[in-house]
């Protein structure tokens, strides 16, 4: 018994977690979490550093194993004269071995390599900070498919909300007419058109409520959520977009794709650059430094040197000034790119503006309109009570009132939608 009652408590507290209004911020917020892509970033940053590490294995002393067999044609060899001579005196002159075998380690440390590490670094984090930027402009790319969906969502409900007035009126008409139809007043005809009127209402909001459940259901999917689950969405109210500097995540991978460029040119500098190396070696053979030694003794023996190499690899210059060049062109094509994205952003928000203020105009009319339909609609129902017009007269104020407000709040989602636009535009 218990455990039902603990079932039922956490059923009725699962369903009144969303009973609340789901704003627009809040499905941005949602849908950036359950978007797949956004898995990016941290994969982004994995990437980059394992780059990092394993250019930072530069600076780690190289150590290197060879082992070696070769036949020689030739050796060195003793004048025949100095040969006789120490033979009569008793030293075994061998000679020098033709077939030889060497055991040798190689170590290498890097003392400076000209910055070339370092800049390959750079190059590599500013690559990563470029697809960092890139996810930025996909994440982006998202609002604009959500606020789509969220004012759709909102106009079908409101059109919906419309439309069930619009039942509740003409029902009242109905038993209105019923009244008058009892009395001789009106005939069946009058009855069966707006009994015909009000089942095309309710056919047209069976439409707009399939509607809003396929755009539900598309929401629902960005967010993770089920919409229904909430009490509803609640519409933004109106703000002033400020004209301030834009943050647009293009922009800011511009800016990382020019830090490339940086590191890419400091990297081509370090190119012609000189690099030391400290190195020591070690190794057995039969053939060693000693070639008198190796003369009279064919056995394997330990040999060792140690020095400081310097490495300057003169034919990066061949390519040096093209490589600057092709540089400063990929500078100029990013600049490029930035001058016609701030100029097709500035078109977009002057278009933006223009249609805020023209919806803004349009709805102080909407309201006006909206009050003469209203009264016009009652005087014709007054009317129609007299005898004075026939049904279809009262029809017609009807759909024209139905549509000044339908037109109000079309008007009102399309100026919001251009503020989110502007806002997004500029991403403030």
């Amino acid at each position: 018994m218990k455990r039902r009652l603990l079932i039922i408590c956490s059923l009725i507290v699962a369903a009144g977690l969303h009973a609340e209004m789901l704003t627009l911020d809040e499905c941005q917020r949602l849908a950036t979490e359950n978007y797949p892509a956004v898995s990016q970033y941290d994969l982004i940053e994995q990437t980059t550093e394992l780059s990092v590490q394993k250019l930072n294995m530069g600076y780690v002393p190289q150590l290197k194993f060879l082992a070696q067999a070769t036949y020689q044609s030739a050796v060195p060899t003793l004048p025949d004269a100095l040969e006789k001579m120490l033979t009569m005196n008793g030293y075994d002159v061998k000679g020098i071995r033709k077939d030889q075998y060497t055991l040798a380690l190689q170590l290498d440390q890097v003392i400076w390599d000209g910055g070339v590490i370092e800049a390959q670094k750079k190059v590599a984090r500013a690559q990563g900070e470029v697809q960092k930027a890139s996810a930025d402009v996909d994440m982006y790319a998202l609002r604009d498919r959500v606020n789509n969906l969220f004012f759709g969502v909102l106009l079908l409900t409101e059109k919906m909300e419309l439309l069930d007035q619009v039942e509740t009126l003409l029902q009242a008409n109905v038993r209105k007419l019923d009244t008058l139809y009892s009395g001789g007043l009106v005939t069946s005809a009058d009855r069966a058109a707006l009994q015909a009127e009000l089942l095309s209402v309710q056919q047209q909001r069976i439409q707009l409520d399939y509607s809003a459940r396929a755009c539900k259901k598309l929401l629902g999917m960005f967010v993770g959520r089920e919409i229904d689950s909430y009490e509803g969405l609640q519409k933004p109210a109106l703000f002033e977009v400020l004209p301030t500097e834009s943050r647009r995540p293009e922009l800011q991978q511009m800016d990382a794709q020019l830090r490339v460029f940086d590191a890419q040119e400091k990297l081509v500098n370090s190119s012609v650059t000189p690099q030391f190396a400290l190195f020591a070696n070690g190794f057995v053979s039969n053939n060693g430094y000693d070639i008198f030694s190796n003369m009279f003794d064919h056995s394997l023996r330990p040999y060792g040197m140690v020095g400081v190499t310097l490495k300057w690899n003169i034919s990066n210059f061949y390519t040096f000034r093209q490589s600057k060049k092709q540089i400063a062109l990929g500078r100029q094509m990013v600049s490029t790119g930035r001058e016609t994205f701030l100029f097709n952003m500035d078109q977009q928000t002057g278009q933006n503006a223009e249609n805020i203020a023209r919806y803004r105009a349009m709805m102080e009319k909407d309201e006006q309109i909206i009050s003469l339909r209203t009264e016009i609609r009652q005087a014709a129902e007054s009317k129609l009570a007299h005898g004075i017009i026939d049904i279809t007269g009262l029809l017609q104020e009807i759909t024209r009132e139905n549509q000044a407000k339908l037109d109000h709040s079309t008007h009102e989602m399309e100026m919001l939608k251009e503020l989110y636009e502007l806002k997004n535009t500029t991403n403030n």
